[in-house]
């Protein structure tokens, strides 16, 4: 019998970034996730509580993607608005 695949929230996030990416954010389920994993839905809840945080986790991957320079004089909500609007025309998931 083959051994369970292991999974991570890196994985988790990804795999939901390219459902809603490609389907739409409607398109985004638990059982979703899991078929583009190739894992049983119930295995994702020992990884994640619920599609709330795997929205948490698609939210995280994306900042961390983004290249992000250190504020020497402007303040951080001036530098969090920069790069809301520079992300989210990048990724047709995310609409205002």
């Amino acid at each position: 019998m083959p051994r369970p695949r292991s999974l991570d929230h890196d994985s988790i996030a990804h795999a939901a970034l390219a459902i809603v990416d490609r389907d739409g954010f409607g398109a985004l389920s638990m059982r979703a996730v899991a078929a583009e994993l190739g894992v049983a839905t119930m295995s994702l809840y020992h990884y994640v509580t619920g599609r709330e945080e795997v929205e948490r986790l698609m939210v995280d991957c994306i900042f961390l993607a983004a290249d992000v320079p250190v504020p020497k004089t402007a303040s951080w909500e001036r530098e969090i608005s920069k790069l809301s609007k520079r992300c989210v025309p990048r990724s047709p998931s995310i609409r205002h």
